[in-house]
């Protein structure tokens, strides 16, 4: 799988260490920034795991910042992507199984590193379940269809 990866300053260390076991795991890891802990342009690695997802350059995308939420927040904007903020296997399985996430968004502050790779390796592992969860799918093109998001 390719899986595109970004962070703000706050969530370097825990992207950092993602990216890591996503490699182990043998999977293609594309490192959009923030490439320093130094580094402050947090509005722009959301941005660009986004686009990199909704073009198709990537099977999914993961975001790491203090919380998640300004992540899921600026990357839901991108039509196509459905980012979920996560932080346990229940809401990991189900964010996929149930709404076919293509982001994980984890917050550097509340999720340990141990926790966010088992959630990635669930989200990875975790099939869409189609039927009545299909309808929801429709219904998010349409919204943002007629939004123009």
């Amino acid at each position: 799988m390719k899986i595109a990866v970004g962070a703000d300053k706050y969530g370097f260390a825990l992207k950092e260490s993602l990216k890591k076991m996503l490699e182990q795991e043998g999977h293609e890891v594309i490192d959009c920034g923030t490439l320093t802990p130094a580094e402050t342009e947090i509005d722009k690695a959301p941005e660009a795991v986004a686009e990199m997802v909704a073009a198709g350059k990537a099977d999914g995308g993961i975001l790491v910042d203090e919380t998640g939420a300004a992540s899921s927040i600026i990357a839901n904007k991108v039509p196509g992507i459905r980012a979920a903020q996560v932080g346990d296997l229940y809401s990991a399985r189900l964010t996929k199984a149930h709404n076919l996430a293509n982001i994980l968004c984890f917050g550097s502050a509340v999720t340990g590193p141990q926790t966010a790779e088992d959630c990635v390796k669930v989200w990875i592992e975790t099939e869409f379940m189609y039927g009545n969860h299909s309808i929801r799918l429709d219904l998010l093109k349409e919204l943002e269809e007629r939004y123009g998001k």
